[in-house]
């Protein structure tokens, strides 16, 4: 297994109140690419997909080590290692603190507003897909007649 790239150390602490420390890293560049481009559009609200969000969420913690009662490093290269190793709050800062790392950087200057463009496009299309395909509340009622007879009983 190669050495990780540039890491950091970080501890988390558990929802118990147990600190364990962690390394992150940098993700390799096809890896990265590809966790960029489906992790984060599957998290969304409506329009995401919760497997893939997860095979991602994997594939991320590949790159991330715990640092053991022993003192050694242990990757975490497998969903049970991630169960054993951390709670839903050590993993959840272990995604956000690994996104920081590695895209941190669309975070800044131009290419946030870029995205952030996109998002609100995203956000119009979708309600404007919703709102087309949503049937009607109420049964809709014949519309009155414009003659300007009475009508006849």
């Amino acid at each position: 297994m190669a050495a990780l790239i540039d890491p950091k150390e970080i501890t988390i602490t558990s929802r118990l109140g147990k600190e364990k420390t962690y390394i992150i890293s940098e993700i390799p560049a096809y890896e990265s690419r590809e966790i960029a481009a489906k992790y984060l559009v599957s998290a969304l609200p409506k329009i995401g997909d919760y497997p893939v969000s997860e095979a991602m969420s994997q594939k991320m913690m590949k790159f991330v080590e715990v640092v053991t009662e022993g003192g050694s490093n242990l990757r975490l290269t497998t969903k049970e290692l991630v169960q054993n190793h951390c709670d839903f709050k050590q993993l959840s800062t272990l995604e956000k603190e690994m996104v920081m790392h590695n895209y941190g950087f669309f975070l800044q200057g131009t290419v946030s507003s870029f995205f952030e463009t996109i998002m609100q496009k995203a956000q119009a299309l979708i309600s404007g897909i919703s709102t087309a395909s949503s049937a009607p509340s109420s049964a809709q009622e014949e519309q009155p007649s414009t003659n300007s007879e009475p009508s006849t009983p």
